[in-house]
């Protein structure tokens, strides 16, 4: 996976889409457990626990 690589983590740091850092998806992230496990995963790689606790974790859908 591309955050697993250093470097790649520290490009992911500036060009990851804001809306992927925010809540814009988690409506049609409800449905989706894997997606939005694989962007929870994401975001905790790139900058670790405290922006995936700031987009509200995803663990809080149903």
């Amino acid at each position: 996976r591309l955050s697993d690589n250093p470097r790649a983590c520290q490009a992911l740091k500036i060009f990851l889409p804001n809306m992927l850092r925010d809540n814009t998806f988690s409506s049609c992230l409800r449905e989706d457990p894997i997606t939005r496990r694989w962007l929870q995963q994401l975001l905790l790689n790139v900058n670790g626990n405290r922006v995936a606790l700031q987009a509200g974790g995803f663990d809080h859908m149903p």
